[in-house]
């Protein structure tokens, strides 16, 4: 999997300030690449799970971005009608898109 330039400097500063504030909001272009570009921020920490709240129609080509970079990392991918489901303590890093 290879980032984009644009894509490097955001993950690395990223990177840098979730460590540091332990919040971040990615204002990128639509069809920029923020969904790879938060999973590659999520790479770059030290976790072991990762929870992503998307809309329903987003899972599958999370997942697939999910599979492409093939991170150290497991994921699980719910929507916002099923995230009351899920046990938001069993993750260290949540992502909202």
């Amino acid at each position: 999997m290879q980032f984009r330039p644009y894509q490097e400097s955001i993950i690395e500063e990223g990177t840098k300030r979730l460590s540091r504030l332990r919040i971040i909001l990615l204002a990128m272009e639509v069809r920029t690449g923020k969904t790879l570009t938060s999973l590659g921020i999520a790479d770059n920490m030290d976790i072991n799970s990762v929870l992503f709240i998307t809309k329903k129609k987003a899972i599958s080509s999370i997942e697939a971005d999910y599979k492409l970079l093939n991170p150290n990392y497991s994921l699980k991918v719910t929507n916002y009608e099923a995230v009351h489901k899920v046990n938001g303590k069993d993750y260290d890093l949540i992502i909202v898109d």
